[in-house]
């Protein structure tokens, strides 16, 4: 039987969209969603656009999307869209660049 807290766990595919293509970025984002305990693989990455996958409560996925629009400096975030991820393997215990 899952716990409650799997069972509240969401999965959301990420798209950043703006000047997000400094590699560090990636690492960036796993370092703060391993912080909040959240799943997070790392689709792909271009100058003007992250795609990831992440796994966990809605409110820590809504505190990962605010933290990834106002930074790190050396990108810059103009949109966050998100998009519920069905049927998706489970990220949990992805790692951050995988």
């Amino acid at each position: 039987m899952q716990s409650d807290q799997a069972m509240s766990d969401v999965t959301e595919h990420f798209a950043l969209c703006g000047q997000v293509g400094d590699q560090g970025f990636a690492v960036w984002i796993g370092r703060h969603a391993g912080k909040l305990g959240l799943g997070v693989r790392i689709l792909g990455q271009s100058a003007a656009r992250v795609d990831l996958i992440v796994c966990g409560p809605p409110d820590l996925l809504d505190a990962l999307a605010l933290a990834c629009s106002l930074g790190p400096q050396e990108v810059w975030v103009d949109e966050v869209h998100r998009q519920r991820a069905n049927d998706l393997p489970d990220v949990k215990n992805a790692s951050p660049a995988a």
